[in-house]
């Protein structure tokens, strides 16, 4: 696979570098330029899914949020009109969100989530795009994982077959949308036949 060294600078502040897949470069560019090549989308949001051991880490949505409280889903959230590109996007919420640093980001992951808020006039369309990523806690025995209580209250790190049955260890996985739920089985098909 060959990578392209990104810089890290931007919005993440951990500002350590990280690569990225060459078939990744059309999602260097800023939210602005992303969606005026994309008119369709009005939003874009990013997701990272990050593997240990088989298993992927789940972040579940605090029971205080507005949209979707208590539903599972993978760490991301919107592309800030800040962020350097798309994909330091990436790097800045899974940091935000899980305190986790991205070093490089492999592959797109699905097609993209579309989904709508709002209603009428004044809804708005969005895409949300997914990454398998690589951080650099990946190598530790446990990997500490830093939640922002006002966005997410819990994580898990689940297994294929956990997604499927829609539990682990007692506890529901409800997710967002069906497409949510399909995009992290995806994932988990393209983890499994890179292996």
């Amino acid at each position: 696979m060959s990578t392209r060294d990104f810089s890290g600078q931007g919005t993440v502040s951990s500002a350590k570098p990280f690569t990225v897949a060459e078939d990744l470069a059309h999602l260097s560019v800023s939210h602005r330029a992303y969606l005026q090549r994309h008119p369709q989308w009005q939003q874009l949001a990013v997701g990272a899914l990050v593997f240990k051991a088989g298993r992927l880490l789940l972040v579940q949505r605090s029971a205080t949020e507005r949209a979707f409280p208590n539903v599972w889903e993978v760490p991301g959230g919107s592309v800030d009109s800040d962020d350097e590109t798309v994909l330091h996007a990436v790097a800045r919420e899974l940091e935000e969100e899980t305190g986790l640093h991205v070093t490089s980001i492999d592959h797109e992951v699905g097609v993209g989530v579309q989904f709508r808020t709002g209603s009428g006039e004044n809804g708005t369309n969005w895409l949300k795009l997914a990454f398998e990523v690589a951080v650099a806690e990946q190598e530790a025995e446990e990997i500490a994982i830093r939640l922002d209580p006002v966005e997410h209250q819990d994580y898990l790190w689940v297994e294929e077959e956990d997604v499927r049955r829609g539990e682990v260890n007692g506890t529901r996985l409800e997710f967002m949308t069906a497409d949510q739920r399909a995009l992290v089985l995806e994932g988990f098909r393209l983890k499994r036949e890179a292996a």
